[in-house]
């Protein structure tokens, strides 16, 4: 028999390539959602046989989602069902900002989470990093039962050594500390932080660990979350890491490599917040996290209504994008974007141009020096389009602004981790909120404008009067903006 096959090996190996050339070609033809991306791994299989089924089997098949889709029946869903979050439409009447904003931007973003609004919470905007570290080392500190910490970036230096020996403490007194650090993120400090917390005896996940070369698909598929928790009293989310360059270093100045924003949560979101950190602990440790009984929603005395809005490459897959778009179309008046990554895909491009065209005043602010130099460029490529057709683009004076808001029509807003670039949009795990305020967004709106004083604007003939080579070099760093 081996015999048999070794002289007939040659026919052997063609049939086997042509197997997994099928089932690589019908793979990607049946599960990839954008025919560009079916069509260019179909192209690869077929012209580079060998090659093109080995990158497939390596790079174009989403595991985590089909690990995602296993986990999901082992771990207690936190997803009510549909009776159980929808309001009545007496309900809804009474609630007036939703009213006043867009009803289909609920009934859009109801249909796409299936999570609960939460009426009762209260939002307060942290303005820096000084006053966000300020803020969570007093909850900590005050803490009684327990403090769940998500980060992407946990760096280990003087504001790590800061969080880990008020951890450690608040682990001596008895409250339950867990910890979840993005893998890849923690290796933006060397040595990364885990030495620091196994030497406190501080129990943490990482989050999708990828030191081999096989498992490199990973690298793209990152937990870019920021959740603070303590007890069932308040909780912090944002877009901000913790790391000494959000921090002021020289007393009276404000000297920090990082300008950045981050909220402080209080209300019945918080047993959203909750529920999605059990989630990713548990697909970390296979363990699970200590319930509390959260109060009615009706004993909070906070003013906002809430929505938590998770969003990743599993089944929560472009649930923020599709949110965004609905907000861009829903809009009457004006849209405000602060975001350090703004790359959008066709599909936002054309919901803001569509925007623009019904006259919505929209203002976008992004740094002018971005710490990924490709992204300037593939920028200047892309918003040629907006500034002529009305957008006001704006670049934002060092030092780097790391901030992600977006306010719509002085009633809605998004607070966040998610970038407006494909690496956020679909690779990442984020978490984000929705929130109906008029006082929150104008607080926010209020902050935009005081940016925008500082700001340089970008006009036609700041894109007209690029040489060839610039075009060029813009438009070549486009074309690689959704591996950016």
């Amino acid at each position: 028999m081996i015999e048999f096959i070794l002289e007939h090996r040659n026919f052997f190996i063609g049939l086997i390539t042509l197997i997994l050339m099928f089932f690589s070609f019908s793979h990607a033809i049946i599960t990839k959602r954008d025919p560009r991306a079916a069509l260019g791994w179909a192209g690869i299989i077929l012209f580079s046989p060998l090659l093109g089924v080995f990158l497939y089997f390596t790079f174009g098949i989403n595991r985590i989602r089909r690990k995602a889709r296993k986990l999901s029946r082992k771990i207690i869903s936190h997803k009510l069902a549909k009776n159980e979050f929808k309001f009545s439409v007496d309900k809804i009447q009474d609630l007036s900002i939703i009213k006043q904003f867009n009803f289909s931007q609920f009934i859009l973003a109801e249909n796409i989470t299936k999570r609960q609004l939460f009426k009762n919470c209260q939002i307060y905007a942290l303005l820096s990093g000084d006053e966000t570290y300020q803020e969570m080392f007093k909850a900590i500190d005050e803490a009684k039962k327990c403090i769940f910490l998500e980060t992407y970036i946990f760096q280990n230096d003087s504001t790590g050594a800061k969080f880990v020996e008020k951890l450690t403490n608040a682990q001596e007194r008895g409250v339950e500390v867990k910890i979840i650090i993005d893998d890849i993120g923690a290796k933006y400090s060397f040595p990364p932080i885990y030495q620091s917390l196994r030497k406190a005896k501080l129990t943490f996940g990482k989050f999708l660990p990828s030191t081999m070369p096989w498992l490199y698909a990973y690298m793209n598929l990152r937990n870019h979350r920021k959740i603070l928790i303590i007890d069932d009293k308040v909780a912090f989310m944002g877009g901000m890491n913790i790391t000494e360059k959000n921090t002021s270093k020289i007393q009276g100045e404000y000297n920090s490599q990082l300008k950045d924003i981050h909220f402080k949560i209080e209300g019945p979101i918080l047993k959203d917040i909750h529920h999605v950190f059990h989630e990713d602990w548990y697909f970390c440790k296979k363990k699970n996290i200590s319930q509390f009984e959260y109060q009615n929603e009706e004993s909070y005395q906070g003013s906002n209504l809430c929505r938590l809005i998770t969003d990743g490459p599993d089944g929560d897959f472009e649930k923020m994008k599709f949110i965004i778009i609905g907000a861009i179309n829903s809009a009457k008046n004006s849209i405000n974007i602060i975001n350090p990554y703004f790359l959008p895909d066709l599909s936002l491009i054309s919901a803001i141009e569509s925007a623009l065209l019904r006259e919505i005043k929209i203002n976008i602010l992004i740094p002018e020096k971005n710490n990924v130099y490709l992204f300037n460029w593939a920028q200047m490529a892309m918003l040629d389009s907006l500034v002529k057709l009305g957008a006001n683009i704006y670049l934002t004076p060092p030092p780097f602004d790391h901030s992600k808001l977006m306010v719509v029509d002085n009633r809605w807003s998004l607070i966040g981790s998610t970038n407006f670039d494909a690496r956020s949009l679909r690779f990442n795990f984020e978490a984000n909120l929705e929130v109906y305020s008029l006082k929150l967004a104008a607080d926010l709106n209020k902050l935009i404008e005081q940016k925008i004083i500082n700001c340089q604007q970008l006009f036609v003939e700041d894109f007209t009067n690029q040489t060839y080579f610039e075009k060029l070099r813009n438009n070549v760093s486009k074309v690689f903006s959704p591996y950016l």
